[in-house]
């Protein structure tokens, strides 16, 4: 059997496993750390209005505070759902955070984006199974990578 070249240098880049709810704080840190842009696919997201603690409430808090330090933020929530719960969802998420540096938007309604991918200053990727949601917080079995390379980065912005 002949082995697969490796696309990308992976001995410059750093790969950190990130499974179950620990997500939703690691990726609230790197979004605070961040210092030019942040850009997020995402299949489903909820907010939980007046719960200040939530988990993932903590995330879009992070964000919010990302757009309000100059951070260019972005958004691109699915709107090609059979659930209309799941819609009505994302459709507050982006109505909800848009301002200043923070644009969210809904992708195609003819593409289903199924996608969980966050992309921080041209060098940190975060990508696996976490959509932001409770249920991904405390029922499933969700897993993620976060990848420090700008190789990587570069691959999905482009």
């Amino acid at each position: 059997m002949k082995a697969i070249e490796p696309t990308y240098n992976w001995q410059t880049a750093t790969v950190d496993p990130v499974v179950g709810s620990s997500f939703f704080d690691k990726a609230a840190h790197l979004i605070d750390n961040a210092g030019e842009s942040i850009s997020i696919c995402i299949f489903t997201a909820r907010y939980y209005r007046g719960q200040s603690r939530n988990p993932i409430n903590s995330l879009f808090n992070a964000l919010r505070r990302a757009a309000n330090r100059g951070v260019a933020v972005k958004i691109l929530l699915n709107q090609n759902f059979s659930d209309s719960e799941a819609d009505r969802h994302n459709r507050f998420i982006a109505q909800y955070f848009k301002a200043k540096n923070f644009q969210a938007a809904m992708g195609g309604k003819s593409t289903r984006i199924h996608a969980k991918l966050i992309l921080i200053d041209n060098h940190i990727t975060v990508v696996g199974s976490h959509n932001y949601s409770a249920r991904a917080h405390k029922t499933n079995f969700e897993s993620s990578v976060i990848i420090k390379s700008p190789e990587i980065t570069l691959f999905f912005i482009n």
